[in-house]
């Protein structure tokens, strides 16, 4: 029994009949046919040797229709201006709690510097759930560094605090 083909022109699905050129019934195309029962196999129409008959002969096999697309090339990613802005400022949260106390009216930005980089850390996050940018762990980075700054500022500010109140009560 002769596979049944399917027509590569009109997609119509027929079992030849043996005698004479492939050709689809529907629209009597005689050209290249794929199996439909089975394993997918092609059949085109060739020389059927020392008779002189064209005759289906097998060729390679097609590709699976369901074969996975690729991306044309590489994703460029770009990374975040917030998520660069908020390692930047907590950074120099640090570099600034250094000198801040002894250069006085800086100590003010001292206290802005980290909130403000927890502010952009948050943002950046938010910005680098979009696959084409990135910089995430910048974005991270910078929002534990505001953080533990805010962390330290408090404790800082909380003994300052309590050293003051001993001293007010030790020699009041």
């Amino acid at each position: 029994m002769a596979p049944s083909l399917e027509c590569p022109q009109c997609s119509f699905t027929f079992t030849p009949s043996g005698a004479g050129p492939l050709r689809c019934p529907s629209c009597n195309f005689a050209g290249a046919a794929s199996a439909s029962a089975g394993r997918t196999r092609t059949v085109a129409v060739g020389y059927g040797g020392a008779t002189g008959a064209y005759q289906p002969v097998p060729t390679m096999a097609v590709a699976h229709p369901t074969a996975p697309a690729y991306a044309s090339g590489p994703v460029i990613q770009r990374t975040s201006g917030s998520a660069i802005t908020s390692f930047v400022l907590g950074v120099a949260t640090y570099v600034v709690g250094w000198f801040g106390f002894a250069l006085g009216p800086l100590a003010l930005v001292m206290f802005l510097l980290p909130v403000l980089a927890i502010v952009f850390g948050a943002v950046g996050i938010k910005q680098t759930k979009d696959p084409t940018v990135g910089g995430k762990g910048l974005a991270v980075a910078g929002l534990v560094l505001g953080i533990v700054a805010v962390a330290i500022g408090l404790l800082v500010a909380l003994l300052v605090m309590l050293v003051f109140a001993m001293f007010v009560a030790a020699f009041g």
